[in-house]
C-alpha cells in the first residue's frame, strides 16, 4: 500500500521545483533536478504530479497567484490612473526582488512551450486572458467612455507591452523599461 502524499513535501516541490523551472527553463532541467532541489528522491516526484507537464501547470497557477496577492492593496486605490499605474508596479517591484534575472515564469514559458506543447499553451493563454481581465477592469475605471472593444485592446496591448518591458529588465538587469512603460502608460490614459 502506497504512503500517503505529505502536503509538506508537494509544496517544497512547488516552491523550489519553482525556482529551477524559472531559473533554468522548462527544457533545462529535469524531474531529478527538480527533486533535488526539494531534497527528496526522483521517484517520489510522480506521487505528487503526474508528469513534468502537469508540475509545469501546477507551478504556473502558483506564479499568477502569486501575482494576484501583490494586487490586494490596489483595490483599496481610489484614483483609476494610479490604481492601473500602481498594478504595475508592484509586478516590476516583484521582479526586482531577484535584480531581474528571472524574468516572468508565464512569458518566459510561453516562449518556450507555446509553440510546442499544446496543454501548457492553454493554460499559458488562459493566464494571459485572466491578467487581460484584471487590467481591463482598470482601464474601464480610467476610461469609463471607451467601448469594450477598445478597453480590450488597450488591457491587451498593456499587456503584451508590459511582458516587452520584463524581457528587457531580465537583458538591462534594471528598472528603466517598467519606468518607460510607465510613463506612456500615464501619458497615454490621462488625456
Amino acid at each position: 500500500m502506497p504512503r500517503p502524499a505529505n502536503p509538506e513535501v508537494r509544496e517544497r516541490l512547488l516552491s523550489l521545483g519553482r525556482q529551477v523551472v524559472h531559473e533554468n527553463g522548462y527544457h533545462a532541467c529535469g524531474v531529478q533536478d527538480i527533486t533535488a532541489a526539494a531534497g527528496i528522491p526522483k521517484g517520489s516526484f510522480y506521487s505528487y504530479f503526474s508528469s513534468k507537464e502537469a508540475f509545469a501547470g501546477e507551478i504556473l497557477e502558483a506564479y499568477w497567484s502569486e501575482i494576484e496577492a501583490l494586487q490586494t492593496n490596489v483595490r483599496q486605490t481610489k484614483d483609476p490612473l494610479t490604481a492601473l499605474r500602481t498594478h504595475f508596479r508592484l509586478i516590476a517591484d516583484f521582479h526586482a526582488r531577484t535584480n531581474f534575472a528571472r524574468g516572468c515564469l508565464i512569458g518566459n514559458l510561453a516562449i518556450e512551450l507555446g509553440g510546442s506543447n499544446d496543454t501548457l499553451r492553454a493554460q499559458l493563454e488562459d493566464l494571459f486572458k485572466r491578467w487581460e481581465a484584471a487590467v481591463e477592469a482598470k482601464v474601464a475605471a480610467v476610461l469609463p467612455k471607451a467601448s469594450m472593444a477598445e478597453r480590450r485592446n488597450i488591457a491587451a496591448s498593456l499587456v503584451d507591452a508590459f511582458e516587452g518591458a520584463v524581457m528587457r529588465a531580465k537583458i538591462d538587469r534594471n528598472r528603466g523599461s517598467f519606468d518607460r512603460f510607465d510613463k506612456t502608460l500615464a501619458a497615454r490614459l490621462s488625456s
